[in-house]
């Protein structure tokens, strides 16, 4: 019985050339309704990103994933994360892109970015919004209409309406 049930297991195991995700592995006819959920995103074995949300409703023959109450964390090439926050999001299962809306919360290394809508592109890992945006850290508060942010280069664009208050603390007397 024991040898059985191993030789089974081990058929199986070579049967089976690709792994699948759990979300490609459902019938695109069936829809699926979870309550804390936990997905992660890697390449090349590399944790990319890694997302927490309080419900999630597959919609697989559209390739969606619809979340709401979400959490996610962007792991950046030097080391450092995003968390990132939002009431509601929507994950294409074939591009792994995402939009995250509804008073979203970006933080990472001292800084904290306020809007209502993000995207984020998977293959260029950019995160962007059109919405306006304040990002407030240490001396610095900008404001303005859109924004880019490449997680590989750390590097951020304003788009437009961009109005920028820096505090210098100098020393007199010295």
């Amino acid at each position: 019985m024991v040898f059985g049930i191993v030789a089974v297991f081990l058929w199986h195991r070579t049967v089976q050339k690709t792994p699948e995700t759990f979300w490609e592995s459902l019938p695109k006819d069936v829809d699926i309704v979870l309550n804390n959920v936990h997905h992660e995103s890697t390449r090349h074995g590399l944790k990319e990103w890694a997302m927490d949300a309080g419900k999630a409703v597959c919609l697989n023959a559209e390739n969606k994933i619809l979340f709401d109450d979400i959490t996610t964390t962007f792991f950046m090439k030097d080391g450092d994360t995003i968390l990132l926050t939002g009431r509601r999001g929507v994950l294409n299962t074939e591009t792994q892109n995402m939009e995250i809306t509804g008073n979203v919360v970006a933080r990472g290394k001292g800084y904290e970015l306020r809007t209502e809508a993000l995207s984020y592109l998977h293959q260029k890992r950019i995160i962007s919004s059109t919405a306006p945006f304040l990002l407030v850290g240490g001396a610095i508060r900008l404001a303005g209409h859109g924004m880019q942010f490449d997680l590989d280069s750390g590097r951020l664009n304003v788009q437009e309406k961009v109005r920028a208050d820096i505090v210098l603390k100098t020393r007199f007397g010295r």
